[in-house]
């Protein structure tokens, strides 16, 4: 084999990989979330499944060290919660009636067993 070829198979090697991890990349930041109350009518289905669940803090926070529990709400007015149980630090903005995202497994007891939480705090975003 001459040498532009394997200039030439090297290159399009390369490509190649670029192309794949970008896409493995894109895909795995590209998570949608749901609302808690679209995620509830998801039933079973998601039962075992890493997913992203967007809602409001409920007033019912526990926190024991590193140990907390709280409820997640529809935050787009629909009755509908979640219990949620999360070991670990916990975000600055964190707190009763704060946007949070959630991020975890939900198991089929009912509880959401979190493993990162994303506070969501719209007014350091929003125009004054």
């Amino acid at each position: 084999m001459t040498g532009k070829k394997r200039v030439i198979i090297a290159v399009l090697a390369i490509c190649l990989a670029v192309v794949v991890l970008g896409y493995i990349g894109f895909m795995g930041g590209a998570t949608y979330y749901y609302e808690v109350g679209e995620f509830l009518d998801r039933g079973s289905a998601t039962y075992g499944q890493t997913v992203r669940v967007h809602g409001e803090v409920a007033p019912d926070i526990q926190q024991a060290g590193l140990d907390l529990s709280f409820s997640l709400m529809d935050a787009t007015g629909r009755d509908a919660s979640i219990h949620v149980s999360y070991h670990g630090a916990v975000p600055d903005a964190f707190g009763e009636g704060g946007a949070l995202v959630v991020q975890g497994i939900y198991e089929a007891g009912g509880t959401f067993q979190a493993d990162s939480l994303l506070a969501k705090c719209a007014s350091k975003y929003s125009p004054s």
